[in-house]
């Protein structure tokens, strides 16, 4: 259950990190520059590959699982706390 979670978050990391250094390329006008459409298409590449490992993860289930498992142990707490009250 770990493992899901540091790979998905490490993924999420990832590809949120590459897409912000599109978004930083296009803001500082190197897009219009060879290099910047191809460090601009680098990145979008690399973001998308990790950001789909994650929506394939939820899609086979995997990832559902382990949130819903992590929702089931919140709701547990917060309901033993609730009871000590």
């Amino acid at each position: 259950m770990r493992e899901v979670i540091i790979e998905s978050a490490i993924c999420i990391l990832v590809g949120v990190v590459s897409l912000a250094v599109a978004v930083w390329i296009v803001a500082s006008g190197s897009i219009v520059y060879l290099d910047g459409i191809a460090l601009a298409i680098i990145v979008l590449t690399i973001g998308g590959f990790f950001l789909f490992n994650v929506l394939w993860s939820y899609r086979t289930g995997e990832l559902r699982q382990v949130l819903q498992d992590w929702r089931k142990a919140e709701d547990s707490k917060s309901s033993q706390r609730d009871l000590k009250f």
